[in-house]
């Protein structure tokens, strides 16, 4: 049962970055991200409810220092051991793979095939659709307003609809999860951080490009953005977060 204090995706979710990667320094968020992908996909193809999801995108996570080659190098090991494949390619690649990309002190990039985008509003109702009909409910405008732990460990949940008992909690409260904590007497290290991106305005070099051909996404972990295309022809823009 989930119980949502307000509409689905009324949270973060409905501006979130979207980003899909299985990039992740952690060998078990590689198979995690490994079967997002894998159930994203999935949920793309569903003829009765397809979501958007650019997955054939690819991704460019920049190397500007000695650094990030040697990590990429660790990195590729490890995902390769995980059955997911990337690439550590050169600047002449990469200006390949993104026309308009400056080769200014870059020393090459980690290719991801599988990079894309998302939109999290679509997939977070997919999802839900798909968890109702496995059996769950789905209990919108319910917010929890107390939680008590019974002697046999169940819990009681309140809610300004009446309560409900139940054996377990799970706290999905994201960048909200300690309102929630508080009522079970926990603290958890979570803090909420302001984050800016700007949409351009259509830009002639992008216009240029081929009406089939879709920008990769870029990172760059040395300046801490991301950058993509942020709509297909002829109003193609680039979305960056700093």
């Amino acid at each position: 049962m989930l119980l949502e204090r307000d509409e689905l995706t009324s949270g973060t979710t409905w501006h979130s970055a979207a980003q899909v990667t299985n990039f992740d320094p952690n060998q078990t968020m590689v198979g995690l991200k490994t079967h997002s992908i894998n159930l994203y996909k999935e949920l793309s193809e569903d003829p009765y409810y397809p979501i958007n999801y650019h997955h054939a995108t690819g991704g460019l996570r920049l190397a500007t220092t000695q650094d990030h080659i040697d990590g990429y190098n660790h990195f590729l090991s490890m995902a390769k051991g995980m059955g997911v494949d990337f690439e550590l390619i050169d600047p002449e690649e990469c200006k390949r793979r993104h026309p308009i990309i400056s080769m200014d002190g870059l020393l090459g990039a980690l290719w991801d095939p599988l990079d894309g985008d998302i939109d999290p509003a679509q997939l977070c109702q997919a999802l839900a659709r798909r968890a109702r009909k496995a059996g769950a409910e789905v209990h919108r405008f319910t917010p929890v307003t107390a939680l008590t732990q019974k002697p046999d460990d169940s819990w009681i949940v309140h809610t300004d609809k009446g309560d409900i008992h139940c054996q377990s909690v799970v706290n999905a409260g994201g960048y909200r999860c300690n309102e929630v904590g508080k009522m079970m007497g926990v603290e958890h290290p979570v803090a909420s951080m302001e984050h800016q991106y700007m949409l351009t305005e259509s830009l002639p070099e992008i216009e240029a490009l081929d009406d089939d051909f879709r920008s990769p996404l870029i990172r760059c972990p040395q300046a801490d953005f991301y950058q993509r295309a942020e709509k297909r022809p002829p109003h193609r823009v680039l979305r960056t977060r700093l």
